[in-house]
């Protein structure tokens, strides 16, 4: 009964404060820059760093859903059956999205403009996001090997999927240039800059939280219809 309230309640969250975030973050971004926010060529960060109240409201959303990201893992956890080479994959499972969860609020709370830690934990945030998802992979191959079901199956190619795809957003080479900015010449001559689109890293980073995102709740999805069967 519980595990049945407990599924929809954490997704709920997880969507709902995302969401907040997202909307808080838009409308104080646009106070603030007389523009509207790009997906492609402005981090995370910089939908929280003003003062007013937008900015405020958030970063507290953002902090729940993180919060709620780690508690949707233990939520796994909580429902993966009890054989031993399942739960030692659970608990390094769990330490690896508490480490998601700490490099995650960093990169939104840290500028670029600090852009060795901020590149640092990015990347931290991006191997870590591809290593949760192999390890859920281990775990539904297992799952599979010991009930010979067809959903651990189908949960697991997905994992190993998000897996690479997320691997191929780490590895690509045009994040170690991730700074160099655009230029033009205007009719007097006067050189101005402006961020690519995509601004890579920024891009990157949005990408990652959204597949981590939907990737947890179609894990706890599988995970959920698994032990029900």
């Amino acid at each position: 009964m519980i595990n049945e309230i407990l599924f929809p309640l954490l997704a709920f969250v997880l969507v709902f404060s995302g969401g907040l975030f997202l909307v808080f973050g838009f409308q104080d971004y646009k106070k603030r820059n007389k523009k509207k926010y790009d997906f492609l060529t402005s981090f995370p960060f910089e939908l929280v760093q003003g003062n007013g109240r937008g900015s405020f409201f958030s970063r507290l959303c953002f902090v729940l859903y993180a919060i709620i990201y780690v508690a949707s893992s233990f939520y796994e956890l909580y429902l993966s059956p009890s054989l031993s080479f399942l739960n030692q994959l659970g608990v390094l499972l769990g330490v690896v999205s508490i480490m998601i969860f700490v490099s995650m609020l960093i990169i939104v709370y840290v500028p670029a403009y600090s852009f060795r830690v901020h590149l640092f934990f990015s990347v931290v945030f991006f191997a870590l996001s591809v290593l949760s998802d192999v390890l859920i992979g281990l775990i539904y191959l297992n799952l599979y090997q010991a009930q010979l079901t067809i959903m651990p199956i189908i949960i697991m190619s997905f994992a190993f999927i998000s897996a690479l795809f997320k691997g191929l957003i780490l590895i690509n080479p045009k994040l170690a240039h991730w700074t160099e900015l655009d230029t033009s010449v205007g009719s007097d001559n006067v050189v101005t800059s402006s961020r690519p689109r995509p601004f890579v890293l920024a891009f990157s980073q949005w990408l990652i939280i959204f597949l981590n995102a939907l990737s947890l709740i179609v894990y706890m999805l599988g995970l959920f219809l698994t032990c029900l069967s």
